[in-house]
C-alpha cells in the first residue's frame, strides 16, 4: 500500500470503497473520510521496507535507486499495441453486431480515447 500510494499515486481503497458505496454498505461521506487517512501505517513502514529489501536481495542503495527512478508506462516499451488498437477499431462494428455487449477490451479503448480528448 505504501509503494503504490507514494510512488505511483495508486490507492486501491478507492475501488473497494466505490463498490461498497454502490452496494449501500458505506455512505459516500464515510468513504471520503476514510480516504483522508493514509492507506498504510507509518509505524511499520521502516520494518516492512527492511523486509522487502531482504526478500528482494537488494542493498539499501539499490532499493533507493529503484525508488527514485522515473515511473514507466507500457508506452515506454516496444509492443504491438498501436496495431492492436487499429485492428480493434476496424473489428468493433462487427463484434457489436454479433455480441449483445462489447468485450471489456473495447470499452477500455473507448474510455482511453475519451481521456485523450
Amino acid at each position: 500500500s505504501y509503494w503504490l500510494y507514494e510512488k505511483f499515486g495508486i490507492d486501491k481503497r478507492i475501488i473497494t470503497l466505490s463498490a461498497q458505496i454502490m452496494s449501500g454498505k458505506v455512505s459516500r461521506e464515510e468513504a471520503l473520510k476514510e480516504l483522508e487517512e493514509l492507506p498504510y501505517d507509518l509505524k511499520t513502514i521502516e520494518e516492512e521496507k527492511k523486509f522487502l529489501i531482504k526478500k528482494l536481495g537488494f542493498e539499501e542503495n539499490e532499493y533507493q535507486r529503484v525508488w527514485e527512478t522515473e515511473n514507466k508506462s507500457y508506452h515506454d516499451y516496444p509492443s504491438s499495441h498501436a496495431i492492436i488498437l487499429r485492428i480493434a477499431k476496424f473489428v468493433k462494428p462487427f463484434i457489436s453486431y454479433i455480441m449483445p455487449q462489447l468485450p471489456s477490451y473495447f470499452v477500455q479503448i473507448e474510455e482511453r480515447d475519451m481521456e485523450k480528448k
